[in-house]
């Protein structure tokens, strides 16, 4: 009796031996994956990022120095010491426009990574932080699991709501927040109050013009709460746009009234809050 109970313990801990290594060998399967995902990203960011430094539309590039983000919102450690975007009539330190991109640049800009993928629609960048990608539209799910070329990758691309027309007054933009801190996971510095003082400035480039807009209010949006905020219905008539605008004053966690008026434009940028499983960190700008 003994020994029978000494061979099931023996099967019964080779099994949990075997499901142990099944689990730890799927865990290096998939940290494998997403770290080749990551450098695959990566990659496809220079390279994307050398379109627009030939025509000095970028400065010194990604890697002309490190800054450490607050630790507040570091929370995954990938923010610390990455490389910040050098932008051309750009002042970093006070985040105001004091320069110019010419027409004729960025048409060339836009044919070239139009060329690349049609669906390309303008670029979008942030001074002082990796937030500074092309910008494509195609339905609301195809970008979500593919880069920019069209290759399926987590981390997405950075898209244009389908609802929005690119020359539209209001415009919501959407990027995954990954933790190796690409795409969107810079917006999460928007929860720290200085850090919104201090990096109000977005770029928008399109083929004909440089939009600058101001960040203006910073939400947090549950998604499963049916009383939620619908920031993602965008209004289209001026005076339903301007309440949409003006409803942030109490809806907002971080506030500046915009004096939003009738030829003004609306730029927001959203990404996972993880939060809660449908949390959404929303960024608002005008211009």
């Amino acid at each position: 009796m003994e020994h029978k109970t000494s061979i099931l313990k023996k099967i019964i801990w080779g099994l949990i031996g075997i499901f142990s290594a099944g689990i730890f060998c799927y865990g290096l399967i998939h940290l494998g994956g997403y770290a080749l995902e990551s450098y695959r990203q990566n990659k496809l960011s220079q390279e994307l990022l050398g379109y627009r430094e030939q025509f000095g539309a970028v400065g010194a590039g990604r890697d002309a120095q490190a800054v450490a983000l607050p630790d507040a919102a570091a929370d995954d450690g990938a923010m610390t010491g990455v490389g910040v975007s050098g932008v051309a009539g750009m002042d970093s330190s006070t985040g105001e426009a004091d320069g110019a991109v010419s027409g004729e640049q960025l048409a060339e800009l836009y044919a070239q990574l139009y060329e690349r993928n049609n669906d390309y629609v303008f670029w979008l960048t942030i001074p002082d932080t990796r937030i500074d990608y092309p910008v494509v539209q195609q339905d609301n799910t195809f970008y979500l699991q593919h880069d920019f070329y069209g290759a399926r990758n987590a981390h997405g691309a950075i898209f244009l709501d389908e609802q929005c027309a690119a020359d539209g007054r209001a415009l919501l933009v959407h990027g995954h927040h990954m933790k190796d801190g690409t795409m969107f996971a810079a917006l999460k510095q928007y929860k720290d109050d200085a850090w919104c003082e201090s990096h109000r400035t977005v770029e928008l480039y399109d083929k004909e013009e440089r939009h600058i807009y101001t960040v203006f209010a910073v939400a947090r949006v549950d998604l499963t709460d049916e009383g939620s905020f619908r920031y993602e219905e965008l209004p289209t008539e001026a005076e339903a746009l301007k309440t949409y605008v003006d409803s942030l004053a109490y809806r907002a966690f971080w506030y500046q009234d915009p004096q939003f008026g009738e030829t003004d434009r609306l730029l927001v940028l959203s990404t996972c809050d993880y939060g809660t499983e449908d949390e959404r960190l929303v960024v608002f700008c005008t211009e």
